[in-house]
């Protein structure tokens, strides 16, 4: 029975699923790195102790402690303040030190500064529903977001409009939406009506049942973050 069984060739098979099981992983770590949110930040609630007072916050910025800066914008941030909230989304947008990019969290913080009235997030906002950078993807209600800074008075918001925009949707469309604005604010949305779309969904999904990858957070739940330290 010894001599029937070609060793040689189940060597090589062997082999070579071995070689296919490489690739395979090698493709899912690419595709962990280009598509999805490792969360390498620390929960916010690790910022909000010690408490940093607007002097310290202003010897910090002069001096360089960007730490100490991001926790006080963090701490405005969860009281309700829009211009820290802007602020933090701005930090996780750029991974300002010591975080780490983290496009969700600033998409989050983006949508609640947004919807509290800074144009600039609104902006923002309506980049990421364009590009699903934030973790979801609606090009008319993005759009709305775009117009409705546009309208208040935000002029790079046109700058959006023509590059995220005008090749997706027709003057029409547009036009359509445009009617909607009298009537409508950022306060509206509800994500989770949206298009989750954290990379590639499919095979997120199937990644989430074996890795610990963060896929972006519904921005509706931030309020109950602020909510607890009011």
């Amino acid at each position: 029975m010894r001599d029937m069984i070609d060793w040689e060739r189940l060597r090589e098979i062997s082999k070579a699923i071995r070689r296919k099981w490489k690739l395979i992983a090698g493709l899912l770590l690419v595709y962990m790195v280009l598509f999805t949110e490792v969360n390498l930040n620390p929960d916010i609630e690790t910022y909000m102790t010690p408490v940093v007072t607007d002097e310290q916050a202003m010897a910090a910025s002069d001096g360089g402690d960007w730490e100490t800066v991001i926790r006080f914008a963090a701490q405005r941030a969860v009281k309700g303040e829009v211009e820290a909230q802007a602020l933090l989304a701005d930090f996780y947008d750029r991974g300002m030190p010591p975080l780490h990019v983290d496009h969700c969290r600033a998409f989050d913080w983006y949508v609640k500064a947004g919807q509290n009235g800074d144009l600039k997030s609104q902006a923002e906002v309506a980049k990421r529903l364009a590009n699903t950078f934030g973790g979801y993807q609606d090009i008319p209600i993005g759009y709305l977001w775009a117009a409705y800074a546009l309208r208040a008075g935000y002029k790079p918001a046109q700058t959006v409009i023509d590059i995220y925009y005008k090749d997706t949707l027709s003057e029409s469309d547009m036009a359509k939406l445009d009617q909607l604005l009298p009537d409508w604010s950022p306060t509206e949305t509800r994500f989770d009506d949206l298009v989750s779309m954290p990379g590639v969904p499919f095979v997120s999904g199937i990644l989430d049942v074996f890795f610990p990858i963060r896929n972006c957070l519904d921005p509706n739940l931030i309020q109950h973050l602020i909510n607890a330290h009011r």
